[in-house]
């Protein structure tokens, strides 16, 4: 018999891991490729990386008690994660950006609708005062990257006019969460079973 919470945490992962390891491999390929090609493998990339945080976020949000709050939104799935838990995200954070073997470098793209969009770059030199800030900020950029970037081919006029995606900071914060959920499964003894 077991915890049918911590077997759904734990699937939740699995199945983020896929999700991960498939936006890795887009994110890589469209570091690495030097023709207009690489654009066709961005918005899946993005989404594939997105959904993994998701789905991270979700499980860890499992095994702490907290209810599933069924969004999409990072921010909102982050917010109610009580302090003790977000400082060993953070610490894992820290450590996942001095990894010396980094596979994304650091790597940001932004993509824009107008010529002129230069106003709309501005923060790209922003220094925090803190990891907190810097989580805060990323996930505050990227809440909704799941369906922008999911829904990029449509490029209504509603859609910002600026899409961007850190991969760097989304490549270190899934690490991030993936380590305190592991660690979190690895406490309870859960190994997957399938029957």
């Amino acid at each position: 018999m077991h915890d049918s919470k911590i077997y759904n945490a734990r699937v939740t992962v699995e199945i983020g891991r896929g999700f991960y390891d498939i936006g890795l491999e887009l994110a890589t390929r469209v570091l690495q490729n030097k023709s207009e090609s690489k654009f066709y493998s961005l918005s899946p990339a993005v989404v594939n990386f997105t959904f993994a945080t998701e789905l991270y976020l979700k499980a860890l949000r499992k095994l702490i008690d907290l209810p599933d709050s069924g969004s999409h939104e990072l921010l909102s799935l982050y917010s109610g994660i009580p302090v003790e838990e977000k400082k060993k995200i953070e610490e894992n954070y820290i450590k996942q950006t001095k990894e010396p073997t980094r596979i994304l470098g650091s790597y940001r793209i932004k993509i824009s609708k107008g010529e002129d969009d230069k106003k709309q770059f501005g923060d790209d030199d922003l220094i925090f005062d803190s990891v907190t800030d810097e989580i805060k900020a990323f996930l505050k950029k990227h809440n909704n990257a799941f369906i922008l970037w999911r829904y990029f081919y449509e490029i209504k006029d509603e859609m910002p006019s600026v899409l961007e995606y850190d991969f760097s900071k989304a490549n270190f914060f899934i690490l991030a969460v993936a380590a305190l959920v592991n660690e979190k499964l690895d406490q309870r003894g859960s190994k997957m079973e399938f029957s």
